[in-house]
């Protein structure tokens, strides 16, 4: 008897660690405050997004929802969360300066600008989807210079991209 109610217990237990981890569903960036009207800073709702995302564990979708341009600085992203970007919708990263924290990168012997989207630390699972947009605002950080010149400022722009294993 003891060897059922035992099992039975861990039966309830795996069930229930799976019903929260689906639980957690679609995280909506207007819900925590974001604007999307291409003016406003969203950085602070969408980082509560992802804070919260970090709370309820695996499984959690951030919704940019459809026909909205987010402003933003960079984005640090949760492990097994996916980012869907919807259709006619903008994630745009400003280049003003002010709004990239610099990073020492002993790769290149110096400061680069924080990456757009980045994982410092466990970033499985990410996954991005929809037929959005990620606008890095490229022209504002490679200005019109002649041929084998390098970025403004001497520091190399962010990448879209990055995360830690």
């Amino acid at each position: 008897m003891f060897l059922i109610s035992l099992l039975l217990l861990l039966f309830s237990l795996c069930a229930a660690s799976q019903t929260t981890n689906a639980s957690c569903g679609v995280l909506n960036v207007m819900h925590y405050g974001a604007v999307g009207n291409g003016k406003t800073q969203d950085t602070v709702a969408i980082a509560k997004a992802f804070a919260d995302a970090s709370k309820k564990g695996p499984g959690c979708t951030i919704l940019f929802p459809s026909g909205f341009t987010f402003l933003s600085a960079p984005i640090n992203m949760t492990a097994y969360t996916t980012i869907h970007i919807s259709e006619k919708t903008t994630l745009k990263f400003p280049s003003d300066r002010h709004l990239h924290p610099l990073i020492e990168d002993t790769r290149f012997g110096g400061l680069r600008y924080q990456p757009l989207l980045f994982c410092e630390y466990d970033c499985s699972n990410v996954t991005v989807t929809g037929t959005g947009t990620i606008d890095g605002d490229g022209s504002g950080w490679w200005p019109s210079v002649p041929s084998g010149m390098g970025p403004s400022k001497n520091k190399i722009p962010p990448y879209t991209f990055e995360y830690e294993v």
